[in-house]
């Protein structure tokens, strides 16, 4: 009897613990904010525009001194050969990002979801969203995402948005190292990496289609600030994001690489990019306004919003920092794409000739 006490309290005591570490953790980090959201309901949001009317400008109309970025057809005539024929989930390693003193690194994942009937031997071009996922996290995370390609495909099938290419890279060297997507001054040159290196090597792997009007990025947490500072310090190369509860200044996990008034750490400063020299690209935000992790960036960039910048944001009451206060809304993300990327719209697809068609092949 004395031996079950025992046990029994050890028990109880193991319990309070884990829930009191539970407690604390969430404390910090906001992944339930009430009972309400613990025990699974569902917060309400209301889209809210921002900035220019949608869709956004066109870059060569407010900055035509960019860069080209991936506008000219580049394809090559004989595409290399798919790692995994017949599938739809391609695999690859790809050198990854150099050292800020040049020296090659380990490679990378990089998965890729081709769309149903994707034949690299078609002059059909497809648009393209980078996804990047969170920490930790890795390629594989987007096939575990709550239905995401499924969702997707069911866009793409009731014609809301055009069959895009997905390119999912692994953003860290293990799933928890935060490289936060940028340029280390002293390591690792991952903005470079995202915005240069894979673009490149993915029009010059798949049939993709020319312009920032089919190219656009999509993430959620780290991920999310990874897409919208992709797109705002690239747009000649990517015009659109969405971001999930992402944030709008890097957040280490750990010492920042760069002084807090140092030229990097401006330049990664997106509110203040955003208010100096606002940029023509749309972005699709989603955030709790009880989330300690995203919400009080996303507050602060939605007042510095201005023309040319476009922005729609869903501010959801209540809820904490986890997928799934978000996922059910993936599919409005679509949604959206399609209506501000021209390249992303259902009714045509892009070939060589800068001509369009439309999907069913009827001219």
């Amino acid at each position: 009897m004395q031996a079950l006490s025992r046990l029994g309290l050890t028990a109880l005591f193991t319990t309070l613990v884990l829930a009191l570490v539970g407690a604390l953790f969430n404390n910090e980090y906001a992944f339930y904010t009430s009972w309400g959201d613990l025990l699974g309901d569902s917060p309400e949001d209301t889209p809210r525009h921002y900035g220019a009317p949608t869709p956004a400008p066109a870059l060569d109309q407010q900055a035509p001194s960019a860069s080209a970025g991936p506008t000219a057809p580049t394809t090559p005539q004989a595409l290399p050969a798919l790692p995994q024929p017949g599938q739809r989930l391609q695999k690859y390693e790809i050198p990854g990002p150099k050292n800020a003193d040049g020296r090659p690194t380990a490679s990378r994942k990089v998965y890729v979801q081709l769309p149903v009937g994707y034949d690299p031997h078609s002059a059909t071009r497809h648009p393209v969203i980078f996804a990047m996922h969170g920490l930790p996290g890795s390629p594989d995370s987007y096939s575990k995402l709550d239905h995401f390609y499924t969702r997707l495909d069911k866009a793409v099938s009731d014609r809301r948005i055009a069959a895009p290419i997905v390119v999912v890279p692994q953003l860290n060297r293990t799933p928890d190292d935060d490289t936060e997507c940028i340029d280390n001054p002293h390591g690792l040159q991952t903005e470079t990496w995202l915005a240069s290196t894979l673009p490149t090597w993915v029009r010059h792997t798949f049939t993709v289609a020319p312009g920032r009007g089919s190219w656009a990025t999509w993430g959620y947490s780290l991920g999310g600030w990874c897409a919208s500072m992709l797109t705002m310090k690239h747009p000649a190369t990517f015009g659109a994001a969405v971001a999930y509860q992402g944030y709008f200044r890097p957040q280490f996990d750990g010492h920042p690489p760069f002084s807090p008034n140092s030229p990097q750490a401006r330049s990664y400063d997106l509110i203040a990019v955003e208010k100096a020299d606002p940029v023509p690209v749309s972005l699709w935000l989603f955030a709790s306004d009880a989330d300690k992790v995203s919400y009080p960036s996303v507050k602060e960039f939605l007042t510095a919003v201005k023309r040319p910048t476009d922005v729609t944001a869903r501010i959801a009451q209540g809820g904490g920092h986890r997928l799934s206060v978000w996922t059910r809304k993936i599919p409005r993300s679509f949604d959206w794409l399609a209506q501000v990327q021209p390249g992303f719209a259902p009714s045509s697809t892009f070939h060589p000739q800068g001509k369009s068609r439309l999907v069913d092949g009827s001219s």
